[in-house]
């Protein structure tokens, strides 16, 4: 090998492990799941994980937890108008800024639910309803895949049983018989999207009835599936979760410096129905064909932590 030719190669090593670096310096975390599946509950999660890894953390999406959070509303606006070039730029702006503060990366939390407020649910029908999904920036998955190619992509797909989805927001959109419906085209629309896009491969499931597992074991999960920073000691924050009950966790608090600790009821939202709303709800998750994650997807059983056991098994 000559000498030019030995200087070229290093020169490729070098430019390409500069590359991944860049690449890895900031992660888009990807939270993607339907109304009801836990969205809320993870965010405080999240945070507490990038503060102990030194994140800068970035949060794009409606949050509770405003004290804790940056929220970044320039990027958001870019997002929601399509602008391509000038969120890569703002994301570059990010990194440099991170850098300047001495932390060890950046995690960009995009936080929806699908759907989530008043945001394309009245005018789906059965015949178009992924062009009008991915008529809104923030759900178009193949759209948000393609402008943040450049970073490291995860998506964390928040799962939980079907009825249970449908019965925590019963009275949206209607009444709980169109809602199964809505719901039900966004679960085909997600599927369809993170199979045929960049997180085909990096993706997990998280599925609802994990949470009994206890929030030291979820965050190391959620670490190992970050796969970033390691050899930075991860201890969760001295925080306790409550979740007032199992049906959309809108009594999620948070308060003072006690234990952390995880109390989610027994409570089951279908419970509270009669057989035959169950039962049309039942139709509408065939016509979907609305499965669980396979068990190798989930967060705990892909990326386990050293804490605990395996997780309950449970028939959806």
């Amino acid at each position: 090998m000559g000498f030019i030719t030995f200087c070229f190669l290093l020169a490729l090593i070098a430019e390409t492990v500069s590359n991944e670096d860049k690449q890895n310096y900031t992660t888009i975390f990807f939270l993607v799941g339907l109304e009801g599946t836990g969205h809320h509950a993870m965010v405080p999660l999240l945070e507490d994980l990038a503060a102990s890894l030194n994140l800068q953390m970035v949060v794009i999406g409606y949050t509770k937890h405003n004290s804790l959070t940056y929220k970044d509303k320039e990027l958001r606006e870019y997002l929601r108008l399509w602008k391509s070039d000038d969120v890569k730029e703002h994301v570059k702006n990010i990194e440099l800024k991170a850098k300047r503060q001495g932390k060890n990366g950046v995690l960009i939390l995009l936080k929806h639910s699908f759907p989530g407020g008043n945001f394309r649910r009245t005018d789906l029908n059965a015949t178009n309803y992924h062009d009008i999904i991915n008529s809104y920036p923030f759900y178009n998955i193949k759209w948000l895949s393609s402008v943040f190619a450049a970073n490291r992509l995860k998506a964390l797909w928040m799962t939980r049983n079907f009825e249970d989805a449908v019965f925590s927001h019963e009275n949206w959109d209607g009444g709980y018989d169109r809602h199964a419906h809505v719901l039900g085209m966004y679960f085909d629309h997600i599927t369809s999207s993170l199979q045929t896009t960049i997180f085909k491969d990096n993706y997990v499931c998280f599925d609802y009835r994990e949470l009994a597992l206890g929030v030291d074991r979820i965050a190391h999960s959620l670490q190992n599936f970050l796969g970033a920073f390691l050899g930075v000691l991860f201890t969760v924050c001295s925080r306790v979760y409550i979740f007032g009950h199992c049906v959309g966790f809108g009594d999620l608090k948070r308060s003072g410096s006690l234990p952390t600790k995880l109390v989610i009821s027994t409570r089951n939202s279908t419970n509270d129905q009669s057989a035959s709303q169950l039962l049309n709800v039942l139709k509408v998750k065939k016509q979907y064909n609305i499965q669980p994650p396979p068990e190798d997807r989930l967060l705990v059983h892909k990326f386990p932590s050293n804490i605990g056991n395996t997780p309950p098994s449970e028939h959806h």
